[in-house]
């Protein structure tokens, strides 16, 4: 018999004795003055293989594609370009 688990999001992610731990949490009930960081509890947490975790980040990519085909979600925003300062070793030549 398989166990169905709720959480609203990932806390954490590590690898330790080369295992992938991912920590979920939920949010507790109760007053949150608006602040859900607050009421956050741990669920539980998975272990897999290296493997493994490649599997579930491609399932999960997989399935991301199709709610936004299907309009479930909507596009992120384009990243702001890159403004941070980079080597002059790195700088284009000027001509």
């Amino acid at each position: 018999m398989s166990k169905q688990m709720f959480c609203d999001g990932v806390e954490n992610i590590a690898v330790i004795s080369g295992n992938v731990r991912v920590e979920l949490f939920g949010f507790a009930a109760g007053a949150t003055d608006g602040k859900l960081d607050h009421n956050r509890e741990k669920t539980g947490t998975l272990v897999m293989s290296p493997e493994g975790f490649l599997r579930c980040c491609q399932a999960f990519e997989n399935l991301k594609q199709e709610m936004l085909e299907r309009g479930l979600l909507k596009p992120a925003p384009a990243a702001a370009s890159d403004k941070s300062p980079t080597s002059p070793n790195f700088a284009e030549a000027e001509a």
